[in-house]
């Protein structure tokens, strides 16, 4: 793991289609992280807000633009765009 996240387990992760540099992950606490892979540096980072019945279960960055990234589970289906 990097100095970057604490958590102890990912749910998932999705390489960037556009850009092999980056990787997202979801974490096991919610957070979302988008990390430069080559320097397993954290370029972003948010925490998903959900209710007592969701489940975020998939990550992945849009096919069309890596700036946005598709999180999705039980009952969950939210859309996040990375900017600077």
């Amino acid at each position: 793991m990097s100095q970057d996240y604490g958590g102890k387990a990912f749910i998932a992760v999705d390489f960037s289609q556009q850009t092999e540099k980056r990787v997202v992950t979801l974490g096991e606490d919610n957070r979302i992280i988008i990390w430069l892979h080559e320097k397993m540096k954290c370029l972003a980072t948010d925490v998903i807000t959900l209710a007592t019945n969701q489940l975020a279960r998939h990550i992945s960055f849009s096919p069309q633009d890596d700036d946005t990234i598709i999180v999705t589970g039980k009952d969950v289906f939210k859309y996040y765009k990375v900017t600077d």
